[in-house]
Formats: C-alpha cells, sequence, structure tokens
C-alpha cells in the first residue's frame, strides 16, 4: 500500500546505484528516502515526515494528500538530514524538528519550531554550543510540561526550559530535579 507519493527532492544526482568493486545494484544509493516520520498523539490524521535531503512535509487526513513545508523553513541550508519530528502533545500546529548536516560537512546545530503547520519556523537552537560534534541527532518535546525540550547531538544531552531559547548540558545527577521544578504543572519521573 502506497502512503505518499515520493516527499524528496527527487533530484536525479542523488539517485544512484550503490555501486562498489562489484555494482550490486540492490537499491538506490542513501539518497532521497523519508528518513523521520511521526503521528501526531492528539489529531487524528496529522502525519509529519522529513527526508534525507532537506524536505518536510506533513498531511492531515492520513497521508491522502501531503503538504511541502521546508519553504518556510528560513535559513535552512539544503541537503540536511531530517534527523527527528516531533509533534507537539499540547498543540497540533507546533512541531519540532532537528537537522543533521554533518555528511555535508556542516557541524552546527538546526533545531526548529512551528506554530502553524509549517507555514513558519523559528530557530530554537538557542545556545547550543558548536563543535564538531554539535550536530543534532533528535530533538523532543516533554509530553507532561509543556516548553520542555530535550536534544541530542553527536556528544552530548541538552534540556531547555524555555522551549529552546536556552539549553543547558544534562548531566546525570539533574534528572530528578527537572522532574519537579515549578516550570511543571505534573510531577513525574523523565526515567
Amino acid at each position: 500500500m502506497v502512503t505518499s507519493p515520493d516527499l524528496s527532492t527527487q533530484d536525479p544526482a542523488h539517485i544512484i546505484p550503490s555501486g562498489g568493486i562489484v555494482g550490486d545494484n540492490l537499491g538506490q544509493f542513501y539518497g532521497e528516502v523519508v528518513f523521520a516520520i511521526a503521528p501526531s498523539k492528539i489529531q487524528k490524521g496529522l502525519i509529519w515526515a522529513g527526508t534525507n535531503d532537506g524536505q518536510v512535509w506533513y498531511t492531515k487526513d492520513g497521508a491522502a494528500t501531503w503538504v511541502n513545508v521546508t519553504k518556510g523553513i528560513s535559513g535552512l541550508p539544503p541537503l540536511g538530514t531530517i534527523t527527528s519530528i516531533t509533534p507537539s502533545t499540547f498543540d497540533p500546529a507546533t512541531a519540532y524538528i532537528s537537522v543533521d548536516f554533518h555528511l555535508v560537512d556542516n557541524r552546527d546545530p538546526f533545531i526548529y519550531k512551528t506554530i502553524d503547520f509549517g507555514k513558519s519556523w523559528k530557530a530554537v537552537t538557542g545556545n547550543l554550543p558548536k563543535h564538531p560534534l554539535s550536530y543534532v541527532r533528535t530533538v523532543t518535546e516533554d509530553p507532561n510540561c509543556q516548553g520542555l525540550l530535550f536534544a541530542g547531538t553527536g556528544n552530548g544531552l541538552y534540556y531547555s526550559l524555555d522551549d529552546g531559547a536556552h539549553w543547558t548540558a544534562l548531566a546525570a545527577d539533574c534528572l530528578m530535579h527537572l522532574s519537579r521544578g515549578p516550570w511543571c504543572k505534573k510531577s513525574f519521573t523523565i526515567w
């Protein structure tokens, strides 16, 4: 069953045989694929998808029609891998994405947030440090505490208490403090 059209850029330069000494041609080279997909937990039929060539899409009707929202991401360099998508558990129009460019030799952190179904996006990378392993592999929103985000980079784990404006390296001893802070309306345990 097909659930979507090709959501990639469909650039022929990225659709090549896998090659090698003996051309095995078992499939396409690692390019032009959906890399991240995330259904909403609060709106039936809403699914977000991201490709490894920098495209971001959503569907509100369970995959019958897809909307490309990549153009709304201001300042996004081309050909990044959308490594994760997190639909908000508080608002269906809100989602977060992490984008990794280290395969094209850009190791800066990239995290974006939309509050209008992708019409516009805001960088929420804040003060995440820049270094050779700072590319972001994943971002997630805490399902119980709005504004509490977690990001995993090439060599660290960070949290933000203010929706990505400021980030702090996560230390093992702070996990319990995060779960009981005044910013949370519920008391819960993270791990």
